[in-house]
């Protein structure tokens, strides 16, 4: 697939900013994957530990922003530092 863009770019230039999108979208894509997994093994634990549906939907939202608050700073971070 990068060749048949390569060659369908009409400068270097052009076909730099391809890749680099390509490259933040995996590292967009192994984030996503990162907090999925860890959303899940998050719930689990919950489900085992609160009592009521009303505290279980409650603590899964409080994580589910802290997590999406810390993988955006994470995030952020990388591509500051290349």
């Amino acid at each position: 697939m990068t060749a048949i863009v390569e060659a369908k770019c009409q400068s270097k230039a052009e076909f730099d900013k391809y890749k680099l999108y390509v490259d933040e979208l995996d590292k967009v894509m192994f984030l996503l994957l990162k907090i999925s997994g860890r959303l899940a093994r998050a719930e689990n634990a919950l489900m085992s530990v609160a009592d009521d549906d009303d505290q279980k939907v409650g603590l899964i939202i409080i994580i589910i922003i802290i997590f999406i608050h810390t993988c955006t700073i994470k995030y952020m971070v990388q591509l500051k530092n290349g």
